[in-house]
């Protein structure tokens, strides 16, 4: 389907970055996760109308997942 969503990207809140400092004895650490939340963001939805009568316009909630809380813990390998 040729389907356009304004904004074409959001700000989520991820775990990641620097986890080298982790308590645990492990070769290799990682940061995930340990609780998340599923968030609607509202984007507006542009898609085209059959014979080039223009855009229809709407408004649609679109769910992400949000990390809010991160922990490190040793890479399984």
């Amino acid at each position: 389907t040729d389907v356009i969503f304004w904004p074409s990207c959001l700000l989520v809140k991820r775990c990641g970055g620097n986890c080298a400092c982790c308590s645990h004895h492990c070769y290799d650490c990682q940061c995930v996760p340990t609780r998340v939340a599923k968030k609607y963001h509202e984007v507006l939805l542009l898609k085209h109308r059959g014979g080039g009568r223009g855009l229809l316009k709407s408004m649609t909630d679109v769910p992400l997942e949000h990390h809010e809380e991160c922990s490190c813990v040793c890479k399984d390998d």
